[in-house]
């Protein structure tokens, strides 16, 4: 039975990391999209004519909207919770399995 449940633990383990990663990796970079226009906007900022269009153009989005491009944009922040609620499980399962605390049992 302990084989079992050391492998249901790596498992746990190993499906924490992937999804952590891929979390990580899709949340980034959709950050990194979001931030090239900011940039531009910043480094053309002496064009008025740009920085009041985005202006107006920010001011015209409803909250509905507000909310549908945030939730596109941090999906991948589940991924990343869940792979960390994976990995966190598995260690402390292991932990209390061998008598120490998970701390220490990664010291």
């Amino acid at each position: 039975m302990k084989e079992k449940t050391r492998h249901c633990e790596t498992a746990r383990s190993l499906a924490g990391l992937a999804m952590g990663g891929v979390g990580l990796f899709l949340l980034f970079g959709r950050i990194a999209d979001t931030a090239g226009p900011v940039v531009h906007l910043v480094r053309h900022a002496a064009d008025g004519l740009v920085l009041v269009s985005s202006i107006m153009q920010a001011s015209s989005l409803t909250t509905h909207q507000l909310e549908a491009d945030l939730l596109t944009l941090l999906w991948p922040l589940a991924l990343v919770l869940l792979g960390t609620f994976l990995i966190s499980s598995a260690s402390v399962k292991e932990s209390t399995r061998q008598g120490t605390g998970p701390c220490i049992r990664w010291a």
